[in-house]
């Protein structure tokens, strides 16, 4: 059994200290999470590095609202958030799931790898910095698409990557078991056709088990080089290039192009705003329609083809109404035509409606009766369940109720002046809207450490609050039309934050208190 080190531990237990209760039995799931890192020589190694380094400093759960389609994900952190690993609650439940967390717990720790040493974040600050430097030239014409295509490169090269590690990670972890195991044992362990097995090879004939693609370049204990060229261009075109669940060419663009857009008009709207979309394989549609498209105020922006630069194409944040009617075109026909998984849920559901009703069924009396059919319905429900705990720890946890008492005395005044600004000026506001606005700019002034709100007003497209005989900390603001699309939960998540962010500033000034009280100490003697 390899060895968890001290500062990994203690991210381990503060994680399960802070959030595992609420999944299920705390000691289990800890259990189970460790039980992962220390089944896989490979991982122990490079996770141990990570926490010892700094790249990943706790655990966190990942919000499968938000992100449905992730297995996990990394947070480089920034400002007062540290660099986390985001885990999905539910894979910590089944010990049979073990072999998939132990590959993305691997696949996340080398993007903390990549953010830090291999050259990451260097990339997309000079990316930042060139595109910034291109809206500022004196350019008419100014084409975009090379500081995008370098960051999508990036982005792919770190998948491909990830991916690598996550292979050498359950590699490591069945050859501790079997040294003589090759490609099918580790393939079968990772899952092969529903699993990540998929990614490094195709369908056999018999279509039950995966022959590794021949470009890949296996080390002589199976292990896969991050180093090897033909090794990343395989992994980044079978899982960054067509993966079936995320997009992840044109979710990584929008907040590039939302970054490109706004530095662009902000310099000089009269030049020529140039991306070639479909040279880097992006679809202005789904980069619209995604979200973390900020476009700040330059909405419904213009930008052009490089092959066709006197017909202008456009951004739209929210979109125009014939885009909405294309966009609700598609779902109308996508929702007619229902996938597998929904097809297979509504057979179930029409099963037990039938058994409910006391029907008789010579065929869902068979099945009931069947051992593995019982099985499957039971871990289905189970499923189910645990996912409902989580919603709803979620929801209870970001709710008004359980705010701090500053956030609820600024959202109750707000909630007063907004509603009566609201009326006097006979603004178009619903109801909802209204309430999203009120907590929006509540989080922004708990943010500001606010404590009173005497002045509310919206100018220029601006929500904004003040207080008066302040010379800090005295102004809040957030986009008055966004704030209305904004859930309540998040701006309940932010202020969340916004409250662990002041602790910690709080306890540095405490700390830099005592340093000085020392420093005086020793100059007295």
């Amino acid at each position: 059994m390899n060895t968890i080190n001290p500062k990994l531990q203690r991210m381990i237990d503060e994680f399960a200290s802070a959030y595992l209760s609420h999944i299920g039995n705390p000691a289990v799931l800890k259990h189970n999470l460790e039980a992962a890192i220390k089944d896989s020589p490979e991982l122990t190694l490079k996770l141990n590095r990570a926490a010892e380094q700094g790249y990943i400093q706790k655990f966190g759960i990942l919000d499968t609202k938000e992100n449905p389609n992730a297995a996990a994900g990394y947070v480089s952190g920034e400002g007062n958030t540290p660099p986390t690993m985001l885990i999905r609650p539910e894979i910590l439940v089944e010990k049979e799931d073990k072999i998939s967390l132990m590959f993305q717990l691997a696949h996340e720790t080398q993007h903390s790898f990549y953010h830090h040493e291999q050259g990451g974040l260097q990339t997309e600050q000079q990316v930042r910095r060139g595109i910034a430097q291109l809206a500022a030239s004196t350019l008419s014409v100014k084409d975009y698409t090379p500081p995008l295509r370098r960051q999508l490169d990036s982005d792919r090269n770190d998948e491909a990557l990830a991916m690598l590690a996550g292979w050498n990670a359950v590699a490591s972890h069945v050859r501790q078991n079997n040294p003589k195991a090759g490609f099918s044992e580790i393939s079968k362990a990772m899952g092969e056709q529903e699993g990540y097995a998929a990614y490094f090879g195709k369908p056999a004939r018999d279509e039950k088990s995966v022959i590794p693609d021949k470009n890949l370049e296996f080390n002589p204990d199976m292990s896969l080089s991050l180093n090897s060229d033909k090794n990343r261009e395989v992994l980044a075109q079978s899982y960054f290039d067509r993966n079936p669940q995320i997009d992840y060419r044109n979710n990584n663009a929008r907040t590039y192009i939302g970054f490109i857009v706004q530095q662009h008009y902000n310099h000089d709207a009269s030049s020529k705003l140039v991306i070639d979309m479909k040279g880097l394989g992006l679809e202005e549609q789904i980069i619209e329609s995604g979200k973390g498209l900020d476009l700040g105020r330059f909405n419904h922006a213009p930008y052009y083809e490089p092959s066709n630069l006197n017909k202008p194409l456009y951004f739209d944040e929210i979109g125009t109404q014939t885009k909405q009617n294309m966009r609700q075109m598609h779902i109308s026909e996508e929702a007619a035509q229902p996938s597998k998984a929904e097809a297979l849920l509504a057979k179930y559901q029409a099963a037990i409606e039938a058994m409910d009703a006391g029907k008789p069924n010579p065929i869902l009396e068979t099945a009931r009766a069947n051992p593995t059919v019982q099985k499957i319905m039971e871990r289905f429900d189970a499923g189910l369940e645990r996912r409902q705990m989580i919603r709803e720890y979620e929801e209870g946890r970001y709710s008004l109720a359980n705010m701090p008492d500053r956030a609820r005395d600024l959202h109750a005044q707000i909630t007063d002046k907004l509603t009566a600004y609201v009326k006097e000026n006979n603004l178009p506001y619903s109801r909802e809207g209204l309430q999203n606005s009120i907590t929006a700019l509540t989080a922004e002034a708990f943010d500001q450490k606010m404590t009173k709100i005497d002045h509310i007003a919206i100018n220029e497209g601006r929500l904004m609050v003040k207080q008066d005989s302040r010379f800090i900390h005295d102004f809040a603001e957030v986009d008055a039309f966004r704030s209305r699309l904004t859930p309540e939960r998040d701006s309940f998540q932010n202020i969340v934050q916004a409250e662990q962010k002041h602790e910690q500033e709080e306890q540095q000034r405490e700390m830099e208190r005592q340093m000085e009280r020392s420093r005086g100490m020793v100059m007295g003697r």
